[in-house]
Order: C-alpha cells, then sequence, then structure tokens
C-alpha cells in the first residue's frame, strides 16, 4: 500500500474533479485505474488533526490532536501499526513525520534524503526492497508560499500588494498581518496552479518507481490531501494554521481522494457538494 497525502490540495483545482481545473496527466491515469471520489471532506482544517484521522479512521476528539503539539497516544490503533504487526514493511517519506502529532504513528524515521525535489528517486530505491509494504508519501508542493513548490522561497515571482508577496515568501501569512488588492485573487491561482503541475509530476515519479518494480498491479494506492486552501476565495489565503485562523468552508475542507489497486472498482462517485454549494451560492446572488 503507498497512501499519498498532497498538502494543501483543494479539489476544484484538479481537472478529474473539475473541469476548469488544471491538466493533472498522472491523477487522470490513476483515477481511470480505481475510484475517484468526489465527495471527499477533510477531518480538520489543518495538516496534523487531518492526517491522524486518514491514518486512524478517527475524529480529532477521538484521537486527541486537535491543538499544536498535541501527541498521539502510543496505544492508538493506527493503520502502520497495524500493517507492521501483520508483517508489513513500513516506508516514510513525509520530513516532518518526528514533531509530536506524528510521532507515535508507528511510522520508523524518514528515510534518507527525503525532499520534494528527489521524492521519486528515494521511493524508488525503498520500493526495491521487500514486499508487503505500506509507505507514507507526503507531498508539500501545493503549501505555502506559492510558486516554491514548497515550504520557502528566496524571491517573488509576481510583484505587487504585501499580500501578493507574502503569500510568494513565507508558509505562513496570519489573518491582517498584509493587504491585498484588486486581481490579487487571479494571480495567485495561477502561481498555485503551477504548484498543482509540480506536484502532479512528483505523484507520476512515485508511480513510475512503483511500476518499476513490477508491483503496482498488486499495490493499493491512495492519493488524498489533508485538507484544501482558500485562495482569497473568503478574504484570505491558505488554511487554519497557516492564517492562524480556521474557516469550515469547502474550499479548505472538500479534498480530492483517489485509490487504485487490486479489488478496487474502477469508476467516480456522484457530482461534488462544492458544485452544489457554488451553484446555490450563484443562484442566491443573482436573486439578490
Amino acid at each position: 500500500m503507498v497512501v499519498i497525502i498532497a498538502d494543501s490540495l483543494r479539489a476544484d483545482r484538479l481537472r478529474p474533479f473539475h473541469a476548469g481545473g488544471v491538466p493533472v496527466p498522472a491523477l487522470e491515469r490513476l483515477a481511470r485505474q480505481g475510484t475517484l471520489f468526489r465527495n471527499a471532506w477533510a477531518a480538520a482544517p489543518w495538516t496534523a488533526p487531518s492526517v491522524v484521522s486518514i491514518f486512524t479512521g478517527l475524529y480529532p476528539p477521538s484521537h486527541g490532536v486537535v491543538f499544536r503539539d498535541d501527541t498521539t497516544s502510543e496505544t492508538l490503533p493506527t493503520l502502520p501499526r497495524l500493517l507492521a504487526a501483520r508483517g508489513y514493511r513500513l516506508g516514510n517519506f513525509a520530513f516532518f513525520s518526528g514533531v509530536s502529532y506524528f510521532r507515535n504513528l508507528g511510522f520508523p524515521e524518514p528515510e534518507p534524503g527525503v525532499g520534494h525535489e528527489s521524492m521519486g528517486a528515494s521511493f524508488s530505491r525503498w520500493a526495491a526492497g521487500a514486499e508487503p509494504f505500506c509507505a507514507w508519501v507526503h507531498l508539500l508542493e501545493t503549501h505555502l508560499p506559492y510558486g516554491a513548490t514548497g515550504y520557502s522561497a528566496a524571491q517573488v515571482q509576481v510583484h505587487g500588494s504585501s499580500g501578493l508577496e507574502a503569500a510568494q515568501l513565507h508558509a505562513e501569512v496570519p489573518v491582517g498581518s498584509v493587504t491585498f488588492a484588486p486581481g490579487d485573487a487571479e494571480k495567485l491561482r495561477a502561481l498555485y496552479d503551477q504548484d498543482v503541475t509540480s506536484m502532479d509530476v512528483a505523484v507520476g515519479e512515485v508511480m513510475a518507481a512503483l511500476e518499476g518494480t513490477g508491483r503496482a498491479e498488486r499495490t493499493i494506492v491512495v492519493f488524498v490531501a489533508d485538507h484544501g486552501e482558500e485562495l482569497l476565495d473568503h478574504g484570505w489565503v491558505g488554511h487554519a494554521s497557516t492564517a492562524l485562523e480556521a474557516k469550515l468552508v469547502p474550499e479548505i475542507l472538500h479534498v480530492p481522494l483517489i485509490v487504485a489497486g487490486p479489488g478496487v472498482r474502477v469508476g467516480t462517485s456522484p457530482t461534488p457538494l462544492l458544485d452544489r454549494w457554488t451553484s446555490c451560492r450563484r443562484s442566491a446572488a443573482s436573486r439578490a
């Protein structure tokens, strides 16, 4: 099993989930091989509780990771812990998995050299080992800062308002710390879409590495996002832990989910609720 989690990836920016989304060949290919779930929703608007929910099947109040510096229980049943007990080899491709809230998920230390620039090569080396296995691959390309494909950037690509530039330089943009200008939403979306393309390339590298081992047809692959991202849809950018203000809105909670592999049916789930919600908003606005 390979669980690929894309950080801060909103579903409506991907063509398989929305007609106006970015072409993502690797994800589209994965979707054709399995089930694309159009009504998947994150358990929380930021990474820590959401990721722990993914690996436990529990809501945050049940697994205990709600605030920063919360730590998972050493006895909490988690997917990696359960699989390890059944002889699965575990692979960790999440560079920040040593922080408190992921410390007791059951994964080993991150594989040497893990980074978003070398994810494919690192995964390829690891996947050549024994099976069965379970790997966690965490992709950072779509997290702030936009256009940087990572957690930091040395310079801006598009100059403009203090908000536009901050969103290209920093991993956190607290609410009220900068100002945005008219037209920034389109510029931010374009930068974010660049990162979506880079993320898809990384997915393609991981899938190519898996196929190179000859095990792709007998490996379950789960692709999901920990949460989505606001791009000035409601007056700001980011999500709860980067804006330092939580918003429970579809742009942040509606996430892409694809499951492919042996025993998984090929098909698509119903129309996403985000599309219906957006349509209702437009209808209400036209009547106002």
